[in-house]
């Protein structure tokens, strides 16, 4: 008698709690329908600003703004080397070449940023040569400024199926989709740059063919450059961190299920973030770091102020960018793939 009474006492006790809990998401899925989509944009974009991102209604993307943290941060290669302990898993392709008396970078990336799948693109020139013993050794850039952004393009597939297109005048072109896993080697990007001058344009192009792009992925009409990035050619700073790697990418795959089996009740991540912070907060704030170097500002800024005290002074050769690229060709002879306008519906 005395175990069937706790059994019954248990019984009654995960009833109470289902009923609560039942409760409790009824109460989060009122809340959020009966908000207007304005204020649900505003209440995320709000929530977002400090991260440097913001949200896209028409493709239901993130994407960074131009005047954000990050643009002080620049760029070096130790921020892919340590992407990974960020759970942020991608390929990345930084084309260096030289034009104007400077040397310039400009990089791609696709890949896994956490719980989300992303593409970029960055321009950056480079100011300073930086030693830290044990930490990194190397070109620090800074991000370019207002005068030195490029139109951009790019267009994010993942196995033929497109998950957002993005174009803007920028230094720091992203495009971020919430709840999505993938494997970079399933990502594809349709890349277009449009430079100022043939002579930026030829040092570019000649920086491409260098690292062993051939005429089929990489196309050229007037000033503006056409690339397909699928296998990157450079090396890749995560080889050697394989079982890193692995860790992270389990660890988004199963934050990405949690997240959709979580939200099922809604079908656009404005709903699905605006049910998270009515009912579960601390996903709500894990949800909110999207894409890249959006939970590490402090160790950042430490970083970059180390970088700063340890600066070089060191002579650069400037390569002869009046040199033409023999291998430019018509955009007509080069190969396309067919491209899907219609934004996949998440």
């Amino acid at each position: 008698m005395k175990y069937v009474c706790i059994g019954i006492g248990i019984l009654l006790v995960i009833i109470i709690l289902w009923f609560i809990c039942t409760l409790r998401k009824h109460r989060a899925i009122k809340c959020v329908c009966q908000k207007s989509k304005q204020e649900k944009i505003k209440t995320l974009n709000d929530a977002l600003e400090p991260f440097g991102y913001i949200y896209h209604e028409k493709q239901d993307i993130f994407t960074s703004g131009r005047y954000i943290w990050q643009r002080e941060m620049g760029y070096c290669r130790f921020y892919d080397e340590s992407a990974v302990s960020l759970n942020m898993v991608f390929d990345c392709e930084p084309v260096p070449f030289f034009y104007n008396g400077k040397r310039w970078l400009i990089e791609f990336w696709k890949g896994q940023y956490g719980m989300s799948t992303g593409g970029e693109v960055g321009v950056y020139v480079a100011k300073e040569e930086i030693d830290l013993p044990g930490i990194f050794s190397g070109t620090f850039y800074e991000s370019v400024t207002d005068e030195e952004m490029l139109p951009m393009e790019f267009i994010l597939k993942k196995n033929g199926r497109v998950l957002c297109e993005r174009y803007a005048v920028h230094w720091w072109l992203t495009g971020f989709l919430l709840g999505e896993y993938s494997a970079p080697n399933e990502l594809s990007m349709e890349i277009k740059i449009t430079f100022p001058d043939c002579e930026m344009r030829n040092s570019f192009l000649e920086a491409l063919y260098r690292l062993g792009y051939a005429k089929h992925e990489v196309c050229v009409r007037n000033s503006t450059v056409k690339i397909y990035f699928t296998t990157p050619k450079s090396t890749q700073p995560m080889r050697k961190w394989r079982c890193l790697v692995r860790l992270a990418q389990y660890k988004n795959r199963r934050n990405c299920c949690i997240y959709r089996r979580f939200t099922n009740y809604f079908c656009t991540s404005l709903d699905k973030i605006s049910y998270l912070g009515c009912l579960y907060p601390r996903l709500y704030k894990l949800v909110l770091c999207v894409g890249r170097l959006s939970n590490k500002n402090r160790k950042l800024k430490k970083f970059r102020k180390r970088c700063q005290k340890s600066k070089k002074c060191r002579h650069m050769d400037i390569c002869d960018t009046n040199k033409k690229c023999e291998s430019v060709h018509s955009e007509e002879n080069c190969h396309r793939t067919p491209c899907k306008k219609d934004i996949c519906n998440k």
